[in-house]
């Protein structure tokens, strides 16, 4: 008898994904996204047909700025297929999108990408963690880790760190600095951290001001 993998469950706006026996209709629309009436047109018949999740393709600016229009006719949730500029990425988050999926050729190797969960299991010893992933990589190497918050225990580990060749520690993390970091072209590593850093500023929101923006604009 087959068994299925078991997954970890993924929540879309709602709709759940993995962790279940139930397969989860997705398509992708074949528009052009800024062309917002054919979008729409083409996303409410993948509902009629049954479809649960769609997905657009994001190449430019304009593209993610129409995800907002899109999401106000339509009725299943909508994910962002981004290409090239993560700056496509922090506007489709901006327009209110449901799911961010990162073209994977612009990350590169997964190998590249390493998460570390502190003080999860008990029996691990986080500080032998930070050694070892750290010891794994060559001086020569460049390394960016980003961690929660100054002046916590995670933050505190890497730390002592400070004085390793290449080795840079930027904290206070949240998804679009994520984004950024992973998928710019920037070169240089230390103008591309200072550069998504002040772009982080435009993304921290009082959100019951931007609401009542938006509700004067309607008027």
């Amino acid at each position: 008898m087959y068994k299925r993998t078991d997954t970890k469950p993924i929540f879309v706006n709602g709709v759940q994904i993995g962790g279940q026996n139930k397969v989860v209709i997705q398509s992708m629309c074949n528009t052009k996204t800024k062309d917002i009436d054919a979008t729409v047109n083409q996303i409410l018949k993948l509902e009629n047909a049954g479809g649960q999740i769609v997905r657009v393709a994001c190449l430019d600016i304009e593209d993610a700025k129409a995800i907002k229009k899109i999401k106000n006719k339509i009725h299943i949730p909508i994910v962002a297929d981004i290409h090239f500029d993560y700056k496509i990425a922090l506007q489709a988050i901006e327009s209110g999108v449901d799911k961010i999926r990162i073209n994977p050729g612009n990350i590169g190797d997964e190998e590249k990408v390493r998460a570390l969960c502190a003080y999860v299991n008990p029996e691990e010893n986080f500080s032998e963690q930070v050694k070892e992933s750290i010891e794994g990589i060559e001086e020569r190497d460049e390394l960016v880790v980003l961690t929660d918050m100054l002046g916590g225990s995670v933050n505190n580990e890497f730390m002592r760190y400070l004085n390793r060749p290449g080795f840079y520690l930027v904290t206070g993390l949240n998804l679009p600095l994520l984004i950024a970091l992973l998928t710019s072209p920037e070169a240089d590593t230390v103008r591309l951290i200072q550069e998504s850093l002040e772009e982080m500023k435009n993304q921290i929101v009082f959100c019951n001001e931007l609401k009542a923006e938006e509700e004067n604009e309607d008027f």
